[in-house]
């Protein structure tokens, strides 16, 4: 059974570090341990170093091998493994999101969507990647160190903030080295999604949300956000959108269907917006198009 910590002063306690500040900590990971599960309502910053032959966390044979970023968001528990014989050291960061109010992080968090991953689409780093990832960690080490005083909010919250837009980079450069695995998705993804526009289940009062196929492609619907967002540079409304732009194009080139029955057969309102997109997405009329 795991030893469940819900506090981050406790899990201090647990991990012998103390407690330079009640909202934050970075927590060593080296001593052996229980199972533990923390559910501490915290963001988490969990980065692992691994024997190099493991493909663990969802890495692929393109990936780099040098340390492994899992990030857990505060609705999620944290299981920590700590089994000698999976060879896994490393270091976390937790954040308590009260830590934030009041600053410009506050308002940034939420577009940090890799809190929101599964453990399998984890970030995985060069050896460069990795000695930059470290660095951040030593310097809010450093700033915890100091001491708390008015100043410590803003420069702890700052140091978090630049660590987390190197993580942003680095999974920019993940999505790179696996274009080609992403396109394989994407196609799948897009097959599905034809699938379900010319079913006629769809209603543009109730449009369809991500996981609906993310889910059938084994993604959390924020990685299948950002894949796609990063193969196509459109978001899952707007990839929509073009989706049944281009089925209509089929219908208008293939068949004689008139635009009200086309309109209808793709879940638009009314002929008049089914018009409207179509012009405003490819500069013609429908009718234009087809001749």
């Amino acid at each position: 059974m795991k030893n469940i910590i819900h506090s981050i002063c406790a899990c201090n306690k647990k991990f012998h570090e103390k407690t330079r500040h009640p909202l934050v900590s970075i927590i060593n990971l080296a001593y052996e341990q229980e199972d533990i599960q923390l559910k501490m309502g915290s963001y988490a910053v969990i980065l692992r170093q691994i024997d190099a032959d493991s493909y663990c966390y969802g890495r692929k044979k393109y990936d780099f091998s040098d340390g492994t970023l899992i990030f857990r968001s505060p609705d999620k528990a944290i299981a920590l493994d700590t089994d000698k014989t999976t060879k896994k050291y490393g270091t976390m960061l937790v954040f308590h999101p009260e830590l934030l109010c009041g600053t410009t992080l506050a308002t940034k968090i939420k577009d940090y969507t890799f809190f929101k991953y599964k453990e399998n689409e984890a970030l995985h780093l060069s050896s460069c990647e990795m000695k930059q990832i470290l660095q951040a960690f030593n310097c809010i080490q450093d700033e915890l160190e100091w001491g708390i005083d008015k100043y410590s909010t803003t420069i702890i919250c700052n140091k978090i903030e630049t660590l987390l837009n190197y993580c942003c980079r680095y999974y920019n450069r993940q999505f790179t080295t696996r274009h080609d695995a992403s396109n394989l998705q994407m196609n799948e993804a897009q097959k599905m999604i034809d699938q379900y526009l010319t079913s006629q289940k769809y209603d543009s009062c109730n449009p369809p949300c991500t996981c609906k196929f993310s889910t059938k492609l084994g993604l959390s619907s924020a990685y299948f956000n950002d894949m796609l967002k990063y193969e196509t540079g459109k978001n899952f409304n707007d990839y929509i959108n073009l989706r049944r732009i281009e089925l209509a194009k089929q219908l208008l080139l293939g068949t004689n269907k008139s635009e009200q029955d086309i309109a209808q057969e793709l879940g638009y309102c009314s002929a008049g917006r089914f018009r409207q997109m179509f012009i405003k997405l490819t500069g013609n009329t429908p009718e234009a198009y087809r001749s």
